[in-house]
């Protein structure tokens, strides 16, 4: 990391802290360490999987084509033609298809 960054992040942190009123410890109980060293070994890893995944390049040439198996439609490619409705489903609780009358207001 740059330095300008890890200045950066090491302010925004003591400013919360700080805001917070976090008071600085010496030392971590040894179980907190253990915890915290498998949760940086953990982002390690999937920051390593997430920039090999990226550096990998898609062409058409490359690039894997679906089987037809995978392909399924969506509901309006599935809607017949002639259909002049559109299928929609609405959740029980949707606020859309509920009318509320209010009483009118006298004048």
């Amino acid at each position: 990391m740059e330095k300008s960054q890890e200045k950066l992040i090491n302010l925004m942190v003591s400013n919360v802290l700080s805001k917070h009123n976090v008071i600085k410890q010496d030392e971590l109980p040894e179980e907190e360490k253990i915890k915290l060293q498998e949760i940086v070994e953990q982002l390690k890893e999937d920051v390593e999987n997430f920039v090999e995944t990226h550096k990998k390049t898609v062409t058409e040439q490359n690039a894997q084509r679906p089987s037809d198996d995978t392909i399924k439609p969506t509901s309006h490619e599935s809607a017949p033609a002639s259909s002049n409705k559109m299928n929609v489903k609405v959740a029980p609780n949707d606020a859309n298809a509920k009318k509320i009358f209010l009483p009118k207001r006298n004048k």
